[in-house]
């Protein structure tokens, strides 16, 4: 006789694999822990027997692939006759788990995607999330573990519980800690005036904004109309710019001081308004 012996910690699910058995000669399964009682799959039917050991016989060839839950140190012994050799290779008796041990670092306002895995699993594999709510606002967790989007939250850490369940039911659990630093992104997105005469010209690389108003416009007081990237501001001079309220004499180039969401980064941009001829 031949004897596999593994034992795996309280606690975690694990899964035993007996793969091409294919033969008349008996394999007799035991079990020391009697919380697996009940268990039939592909073969084998195993019972509670009178001194709390589980037993099965396989006489088919098959493949079987079961999973239980351990509530205490568990044994599991595998004796073989000598007719047949099974495996090492797919004897094994292993606790799906997580591979992942932190998700990357998050950047506010910068595209995200990462993914989660497992090991030991029965694919295909669906990962969920009860704290959708309590993920940097903008990213999504997807059934096969991808968590992606554009984040756009304040910085901090945000903590969620991910879960992995594959096909056999059986699960996993993590909490992990997503680390969002502030965006240090300068950036106008759109610039407008009341009367303009065409979109403006923003020159991301000059930081520059060109833009025409109507012949006749009065530009000593005009208030645009503009957004920046996530959490930046902008200040003209020591005055804050409020978009659409906060009003700036466009006579001569405006230079707008835009400050990012980290607020150490900062840039400058110089805005210039034409008055169209006739």
């Amino acid at each position: 006789m031949k004897e596999y012996i593994y034992t795996k910690e309280s606690g975690r699910k694990i899964k035993y694999l007996v793969d091409q058995i294919g033969s008349t000669e008996p394999v007799t399964i035991y079990q020391i822990n009697e919380e697996w009682n009940g268990v039939e799959t592909l073969g084998i039917k195993a019972d509670l027997i009178a001194q709390g050991w589980l037993s099965g016989v396989v006489n088919t060839t098959a493949t079987i692939l079961k999973a239980q839950a351990v509530t205490q140190n568990a044994t599991l012994r595998i004796i073989e006759s000598d007719a047949k050799t099974l495996p090492t290779a797919t004897s094994t008796l292993s606790a799906m788990a997580w591979t992942t041990t932190a998700p990357d670092a998050v950047t506010s306002d910068t595209a995200y995607s990462f993914q989660f895995e497992v090991e030991n699993a029965t694919l295909p594999v669906t990962f969920t999330t009860d704290d959708a709510e309590d993920l940097p606002s903008g990213l999504i967790l997807s059934e096969d573990g991808v968590i992606s989007g554009l984040p756009q939250d304040a910085a901090g850490t945000f903590s969620a519980t991910i879960y992995a369940t594959d096909v056999e039911g059986v699960e996993v659990s993590e909490d992990f800690d997503f680390e969002l630093a502030a965006s240090a992104k300068t950036d106008f997105l759109t610039f407008s005036l009341e009367d303009q005469t065409a979109a403006a010209t923003i020159n991301k690389t000059a930081h520059t904004i060109a833009i025409t108003v109507a012949n006749g416009t009065t530009v000593t007081a005009l208030a645009a109309t503009f957004t920046l990237d996530y959490g930046a501001t902008a200040k003209v001079g020591a005055t804050a710019q409020v978009s659409g309220t906060t009003t700036n004499n466009f006579t001569n180039p405006v230079v707008y001081a835009v400050t990012a969401q980290d607020t150490t980064t900062a840039q400058n941009w110089t805005i210039t308004v034409t008055v169209a001829e006739e």
